[in-house]
């Protein structure tokens, strides 16, 4: 085997090794600032609410 083809080999392997992580990592990307988002207004209305008690 030429060096060439030993890239093209190699090339190939990144590409599919590459193609099905990408998805899932935006996937848990959007599940977590989801997530977040939740959070964080929960919190807010419960500052919200614990303001309006007090």
């Amino acid at each position: 085997m030429s060096g060439g083809s030993y890239a093209k080999m190699f090339q190939s392997l990144v590409k599919n090794a590459r193609v099905p992580t990408k998805p899932y990592s935006t996937q848990v990307y959007q599940e977590s600032w989801v997530a977040m988002g939740l959070i964080g207004f929960i919190t807010y209305e419960i500052k919200q609410v614990k303001a309006l008690k007090a």
